[in-house]
């Protein structure tokens, strides 16, 4: 049986999304005669902000091994921005933190010693010494200094592969936001990310569409890798009790550059018209992402207080809600049809309906006609008439349907996805 050593700085208990694509390979690669070994950071506190994700742990190393694989969790300080932070508040000191931020963005490129990442590098060392038949290695990012840890392992294990793994892109996603400092930043950080991919074998990245652009900054080649969902609920079955309200959710987070504006507007119109309606909006998760609450409050106004609007939950909270949930909502991503948010993925296990408001004709549809889950909506009126639809529908206790193609859905589970991942490995030459 051949190891594999992955590194991801996001790993459950961890909370967020990001966390889930490195835990499905270590619970399915044995599946494929890999056994796994990640390198990971202590994750002893809920995600609620992005302050969290700099949060200190205790001291020591956790070690969690089973037969399916091994973890080791290390621990974590607080960088200098993360305690003024928590020291005076995230509201105070902002300027003095911003200029932190922006040192520690360049330095981290230079050195992994002026990194939060050196005591990866140091473990992954340490483990590559002792184990000499660990002659794969994995790193998935953001974040993509990690890619350093690669880079540097190479140059001392000559005979190690190492793969890139990018969660989303770093420097060749374009900026849509027109700022400068991101531009400035972008030419930057694609010095070092051509420097570091030079030595990688190969890089992964979750969809199709736009791998060609890491291609064509970095010489390498990119297979695709798609996130997928996890297969807890194959079984789930909708249920046609009564319930309380009319729930539709979005959960994770929700990007300013996303489109929501339509559907803001159309369910404000129908609200308007029928104030004593039962129908429920939830955005859960979305707090993380700052100004955003803000925003809703806005496009929503008068009828903001028929949304539930939360930072992140736990699992079993989140449960809770998507079993009360009637529709799940998606909104396109400005000018990047060939992206699927990882929560697209996680609805289809639910086989509920899933609302694309505005659609865009891109990869998410593409997904969502194949599946049969998906109910495409473009205009405000198209919004109010499908709102009243099921609304009316809820009244008399009646589900919305849709009728999921099950052999479509299987086609993007995360088990499906390991097996993909675990052929690229053995077509390594690391004999």
């Amino acid at each position: 049986m051949k190891q594999v050593l992955i590194i991801s700085y996001f790993y459950p208990p961890c909370n967020l999304t990001a966390a889930n694509r490195a835990d499905a390979w270590a619970e399915h690669l044995i599946n494929h005669d890999f056994y796994p070994v990640v390198l990971t950071r202590k994750w002893e506190k809920t995600i609620e902000t992005l302050y969290d994700i700099e949060y200190p742990t205790s001291d020591g190393e956790l070690i969690d091994e089973n037969d399916k694989r091994k973890i080791h969790y290390l621990p974590q300080k607080s960088n200098l921005k993360a305690r003024v932070a928590n020291k005076f508040g995230v509201k105070r000191l902002m300027l003095v933190r911003k200029m932190m931020s922006f040192i520690e963005l360049i330095l981290q490129n230079v050195s992994l010693k002026f990194s939060n990442y050196n005591s990866f590098y140091e473990k992954a060392d340490t483990i590559l010494k002792e184990n000499v038949n660990i002659k794969i290695v994995i790193i998935t990012g953001n974040p993509f200094q990690l890619f350093n840890i690669g880079h540097s392992l190479k140059k001392k294990y000559p005979h190690i592969q190492w793969i890139a793994d990018y969660r989303d892109e770093w420097t060749t996603r374009p900026n849509f936001e027109n700022k400068l400092w991101i531009s400035i930043l972008n030419s930057y950080n694609q010095l070092f990310e051509k420097k570091w991919l030079k030595s990688a074998i190969f890089f992964t990245y979750p969809n199709s569409a736009y791998i060609n652009r890491i291609e064509s900054l970095t010489s390498k080649k990119g297979e695709v890798l798609i996130n997928g969902f996890t297969q807890i609920n194959s079984n789930y079955s909708p249920s046609i009790d009564k319930k309380e309200f009319l729930e539709i959710t979005f959960s994770g987070t929700l990007y300013h550059h996303q489109n929501i504006e339509i559907f803001a507007q159309g369910f404000v119109s129908y609200m308007d018209k029928y104030p004593n309606s039962k129908l429920r909006l939830n955005f859960i998760g979305v707090s993380l992402n700052s100004g955003i609450e803000d925003k809703l409050k806005r496009l929503f106004n008068l009828h903001f207080d028929k949304l539930k609007v939360s930072s992140r939950v736990s699992t079993k909270d989140l449960e809770k809600i998507t079993e009360r949930t009637s529709a799940f909502i998606m909104f396109p991503i400005r000018n990047m049809p060939g992206v699927i948010p990882t929560k697209v993925f996680d609805y289809l296990t639910y086989h509920k309906p899933i609302i694309f408001c505005p659609s865009d004709g891109g990869e998410i549809d593409n997904l969502l006609t194949k599946t049969s889950l998906g109910i495409f909506l473009n205009t405000t009126d198209e919004v109010f008439n499908y709102l009243e639809k099921i609304d009316h529908d809820f009244k008399n206790n009646v589900l919305i349907e849709v009728k999921p193609n099950i052999a479509a859905i299987s086609d993007y589970s995360r088990q499906g996805q390991v097996a993909i991942l675990a052929k690229l490995l053995n077509d390594l030459d690391v004999n």
